[in-house]
């Protein structure tokens, strides 16, 4: 079954009420409350699950190097680890003036998967364009 993808905040947000992992809906939750922008994209992008898993544990080790923390990353990173590479994922990524980030749901059954995001402020991003 493939869920309707959306990506108004609100409908997102209904998404999480569902999810097993309180600590990622949590997190997804605070990302989303501390935007105020609409999401990048009027739709989701699609990912394979070890494409992001190569994207996020690169941008894990870079922390190293940057100090700047993302919320969210080793969780989402554990989680990738666990699904079949092959899966598809949807990222709906939001860029504000106090956070970025992005959240992820499985395409096949819209679980979530994770969520990953920055404080901007904490970060030192350019800002978001208006």
């Amino acid at each position: 079954m493939t869920i309707q993808t959306t990506t108004h905040r609100d409908e997102i947000l209904a998404r999480l009420k569902g999810s097993n992992d309180a600590k990622s809906a949590g997190l997804a939750k605070r990302l989303l409350s501390s935007v105020e922008s609409e999401p990048l994209s009027s739709k989701p992008s699609s990912i394979k699950a070890s494409a992001a898993l190569s994207i996020w544990e690169t941008r894990q080790k870079v922390t190293a190097i940057t100090n700047v923390e993302i919320y969210g990353a080793q969780s989402l990173i554990q989680r990738l680890r666990s699904l079949d590479p092959d899966s598809h994922l949807e990222q709906f990524a939001f860029l504000g003036p106090k956070s970025a980030g992005s959240v992820f749901f499985a395409k096949e059954g819209g679980q979530l998967v994770g969520v990953a995001f920055v404080d901007r402020d904490e970060a030192d991003l350019p800002q978001a364009p208006k």
